[in-house]
């Protein structure tokens, strides 16, 4: 697939695919500002409050929708300590947003690239796995701790709560049957060591949450999961897969892996009260 970056078609399918992308869990909360999408999300979540969808609309230029939805944010119902908003500067995104992000405050928090695989090809080899690795899905409460504690690891969050973890297992035994996709975990000597999610919307195979625990990395364990989680889609119908790696972990293993990068995003962290600075 990485030789087909250039064809028009595909490119568009993946940029639809990624811009239409929005994790919403059920108590999340979302408010439209008429230049975007505002999500609360619960405490559990490791990023608190996110613009989604951002564009101009009938603003004058990129500042003046920026400005009405930084207005709109802190009229929300918000938490304490909830002071900044996350701001996805995605492929799709007005001209100038990063700009007028930057100006008002904003610092760069992480670097992607979206990332997509052919489904319809044979799936490449992961490389070595140690064989001491198992795979699982999660449907007991044991296995979403498991997963909850490498998510921890890997993205921060609070610790989840003992209703989430039945809610999680819940969720697995209904979805994984069904094709929708799950949570995957790599086991070492009984012990989930890495894990990852994807979620199956028809053709396209949503790959998100993967991580590793610092201390099992080059086992092979997180290219297991990888692996699983693409074989469950493929099975389903999925012909496309797409995942955003960050560039300094996650990115480079996907990419030799086989996945073909077709651009670069950066995640904002932006003050609620930003202000321009001219």
């Amino acid at each position: 697939m990485a030789g087909d970056r250039g064809d028009g078609a595909l490119r568009e399918r993946v940029l639809e695919a990624s811009a239409s992308g929005l994790w919403q869990p059920p108590d999340s909360v979302t408010t439209d500002t008429g230049h975007g999408l505002l999500v609360q999300y619960p405490s559990w979540a490791y990023t608190r409050l996110v613009l989604a969808r951002f564009a101009v609309g009938d603003a004058a230029d990129v500042g003046a929708a920026l400005d009405r939805v930084l207005e709109a944010a802190r009229g929300l119902d918000l938490d304490d300590g909830v002071d900044e908003v996350t701001c996805e500067v995605v492929l799709g995104s007005p001209t100038g947003y990063a700009d007028a992000l930057a100006a008002r405050g904003s610092r760069v928090v992480d670097t992607v690239d979206v990332l997509a695989l052919d489904l319809t090809a044979p799936l490449p080899d992961p490389g070595p796995v140690d064989d001491r690795v198992g795979l699982a899905w999660v449907d007991d409460v044991e296995l979403a701790r498991g997963f909850a504690e490498v998510a921890r690891a890997g993205f921060g969050g609070e610790p989840s709560t003992e209703e989430r973890l039945v809610a999680n297992a819940a969720e697995g035994r209904r979805t994984v049957p069904a094709g929708e996709g799950g949570r995957a975990v790599a086991l070492l000597d009984g012990r989930v060591v890495a894990g990852g999610g994807v979620t199956v919307e028809g053709e396209v195979a949503r790959l998100w949450g993967a991580a590793a625990l610092p201390e099992h990395r080059g086992i092979g364990a997180y290219r297991a999961v990888l692996h699983e989680r693409l074989r469950h889609a493929r099975d389903h119908g999925a012909t496309l897969a797409l995942v955003k790696g960050r560039i300094a972990t996650s990115g480079p293993i996907l990419l030799r892996y086989g996945f073909a990068a077709f651009g670069r995003e950066d995640t904002h962290q932006l003050p609620l009260g930003g202000r321009p600075g001219r």
